[in-house]
């Protein structure tokens, strides 16, 4: 009798991947009274608030697109209709996207008989915290499992991304940092004793400038209701980001987003 699974998967399943987010942030890049004291808005001003909180969030997540970066720590969900093969995808690796990767990786997966099965991180897979995409992959001399043919992301992987508003790596002489709420003591999550990585310790502090650039677009928004016309006429020419802004981003924009190509190959 016939039995799909006796095609080697990479002939007749492509590696598809998709990432959502499952939870909200922990905490906004810039809080409310920073905003507030960055706009020069007067303590007893409270009219415009609501305005302002939704241009943080709003802020937050256009520069998150712009990037392809996580700006705020946050978890996430990568799909996969298989695992990837070493030989027909050029890499067993598989890259979580919106980096930095901070931590609680777990991997589902559904096996050949149609049951759901769960990798344990250390025992049946390594994880790479401190490249840029973090990537997870079989332990060494090992390969992933096979998934049942067919079932639509076969693969689940639930991961936390992005830096952390404010660590103790910031000087508290940092006007920025002092302003931003900070929603744990300790900001950075270290490897497991397990992993491949020997990195002590890895600093997830939002860099400055992508704080100011977030600041300086929110700025923009509040002061420009419409917008930016720089060419006037028909042929006319809008401006969505101000130029500054944009060379803030573009400098931290991440480009691969791809299963398994990194630059490494």
């Amino acid at each position: 009798m016939w039995n799909a699974s006796w095609i080697p998967q990479p002939y007749v399943l492509p590696l598809r991947a998709s990432v959502v987010i499952v939870g909200p942030p922990e905490a906004e890049i810039v809080s409310l009274q920073a905003m507030r004291e960055f706009l020069r808005i007067t303590p007893s001003d409270t009219t415009n608030d609501t305005r302002i909180t939704s241009l943080i969030v709003s802020a937050r997540v256009h520069a998150e697109r712009h990037t392809r970066r996580s700006l705020v720590k946050k978890p996430y969900l990568m799909s996969l209709s298989r695992f990837p093969n070493l030989y027909f995808d050029k890499s067993d690796k598989i890259n979580l996207w919106h980096p930095p990767l901070i931590g609680n990786v777990s991997i589902k997966y559904i096996d050949i008989d149609g049951a759901t099965q769960t990798l344990t991180s250390g025992k049946d897979f390594q994880v790479d915290f401190a490249g840029e995409p973090g990537r997870v992959a079989p332990i060494a001399q090992s390969w992933w499992p096979q998934t049942k043919w067919g079932v639509m992301n076969a693969v689940r992987i639930f991961y936390t991304a992005g830096y952390e508003p404010n660590s103790e790596e910031r000087l508290a002489t940092d006007a920025v940092g002092t302003n931003v709420d900070e929603p744990e003591v300790n900001a950075v999550d270290l490897p497991p004793a397990d992993s491949q990585v020997s990195t002590w310790l890895i600093d997830r502090t939002i860099p400055n400038d992508l704080v100011n650039g977030i600041m300086e677009l929110i700025g923009h928004w509040y002061q420009n209701r419409i917008p930016v016309v720089t060419i006037a006429g028909a042929g006319g020419t809008h401006v969505v980001l101000p130029w500054h802004v944009e060379k803030i981003l573009d400098d931290y924009a991440f480009e691969t987003l791809t299963p398994t190509i990194s630059a490494e190959f």
